[in-house]
């Protein structure tokens, strides 16, 4: 799908705009595979780095978005219960668990900082199972970018996030991602850090191959991509 690299250099340079709608193009078509396996896509990052909005720009062009479970939006719709966040995670989970069992095709987002790797078991277990799995990561410059997205999403109405929380989940986040990448068919890394130049195509991934960087990629994630795919 991907021009071949040289193994020894990874493959730099900047994503063009029109590499831009060919990322759009690429993530509604893993949803529509030929084969007819069913699509997990996993859309993490820390909180605040935009994956909604991610979500929404690609789904408002399909004539049929797919399903999408996200535990912040369930919580809206339990905001008058205890402890609503909690029971949206737990909610969220069990409909992840239903639609692998029921092999159906799916986007779950998550932050994907969970301390004990239950998230990557649930990607891998879908895996074995059949489906296609697609990694889409988001990043920030740095945690400070985090916080600052946070206070402006609550200003503007939208829900906060414990501060206290944040640094854990900001480095376990990445960790996660770091393992993941390493055995998904298809991921893509995004860094949202830039208003002017917002969803900039970082890098893309293949089978735990990396097959192409554009620009630089941000020091906290410098060693956290996979190895460049060999060429032949």
């Amino acid at each position: 799908m991907f021009p071949k690299k040289n193994s020894n250099q990874r493959p730099v340079g900047r994503a063009p705009a029109s590499q831009q709608k060919k990322v759009e193009q690429l993530l509604r078509s893993w949803l529509t595979p030929d084969d007819g396996k069913p699509v997990l896509i996993c859309l993490a990052g820390c909180n605040g780095v935009g994956k909604t909005s991610l979500f929404n720009s690609v789904a408002a062009a399909m004539k049929s978005p797919p399903i999408f479970l996200n535990a912040d939006l369930l919580a809206l719709v339990l905001k008058d219960i205890p402890a609503a966040d909690v029971a949206a995670q737990k909610i969220a989970a069990t409909l992840q668990d239903h639609m692998i069992g029921q092999r159906k095709t799916f986007v779950m987002e998550t932050v994907f900082s969970d301390p004990n790797g239950a998230k990557i078991a649930l990607l891998k277990r879908a895996k074995a199972t059949g489906f296609h799995v697609v990694f889409v990561y988001v990043t920030l410059a740095d945690l400070m970018l985090a916080k600052a997205r946070i206070g402006h999403r609550v200003k503007t109405g939208g829900h906060s996030v414990d501060p206290n929380k944040l640094p854990r989940r900001w480095e376990k986040s990445h960790e996660n991602a770091h393992a993941t990448f390493a055995f998904v068919e298809d991921g893509i890394l995004f860094d949202n850090s830039s208003y002017s130049d917002p969803m900039r195509l970082i890098a893309i991934t293949h089978n735990g191959a990396t097959v192409a960087t554009f620009g630089p990629v941000p020091p906290h994630f410098a060693n956290s991509l996979p190895p460049v795919a060999a060429s032949t």
